[in-house]
């Protein structure tokens, strides 16, 4: 298979390791070493390669993109990496969108530390389904501590949402008469054309 070798490294001096060997088994040269090791192995032919150096300060990664570009363009049939977290730290949600992109384009994955982060086989879809079903449960777990955020935010008595300004009296008073007159909220938003929400809040101002 055409393959890409995809490398990204810190030029950011890092505290020293628990593993010494780590760092030195990251460096450039020795990822791209063991990547065309491997895929000489695989019997792949090297097709292309892409470069991040990362400096700390800058999170931007150019090559990064104009792989994905390349992709795009079917240039490769697989995107080899050292590992999960030199491709990508950005999270399972953004992950399975890289690799759910990487498929649309017929583009495989494959992880040089990880063997099981890989989609070259026959169980290349259940890789990407298992990345789903934790992007899903990511989002689950956030969607969760918001909730529980906002709900301490109502006990301090903060409010939550977006400001709106202060009301017309005009349109209080109106729906004022409206509630008083025995109106839903529903009732009103429908007579007074408003939202749902508006009426909501211009009943709890009137009252």
């Amino acid at each position: 298979m055409r393959t890409a070798l995809y490398l990204r490294v810190s030029t950011k001096p890092r505290k020293a390791s628990k593993r010494p060997n780590q760092r030195k088994e990251q460096t450039e040269e020795n990822q791209r070493l063991k990547l065309r090791e491997f895929a000489k192995a695989m019997q792949w032919s090297v097709v292309a390669e892409f470069v991040d150096r990362e400096s700390g300060a800058k999170k931007d990664r150019p090559s990064f993109k104009a792989m994905m570009y390349a992709a795009s363009r079917h240039e490769f049939d697989v995107v080899l990496v050292w590992s999960l977290d030199r491709f990508t730290r950005e999270g399972i949600g953004p992950t399975l969108q890289h690799l759910s992109r990487l498929a649309n384009y017929r583009v495989a994955f494959r992880s040089y530390s990880e063997s099981f982060l890989d989609t070259t086989g026959e169980f290349g879809n259940l890789v990407t389904s298992i990345f789903a079903f934790f992007a899903s449960f990511e989002r689950k777990r956030i969607g969760e501590r918001v909730v529980a955020a906002q709900e301490r935010a109502r006990a301090q008595g903060k409010h939550i949402g977006r400001p709106f300004a202060t009301p017309d009296p005009k349109l209080v008073a109106k729906v004022k008469a409206l509630r008083a007159d025995g109106r839903s909220i529903r009732q009103v938003a429908k007579v007074l054309d408003l939202t749902h929400g508006t009426a909501q809040r211009l009943a709890r101002h009137a009252w």
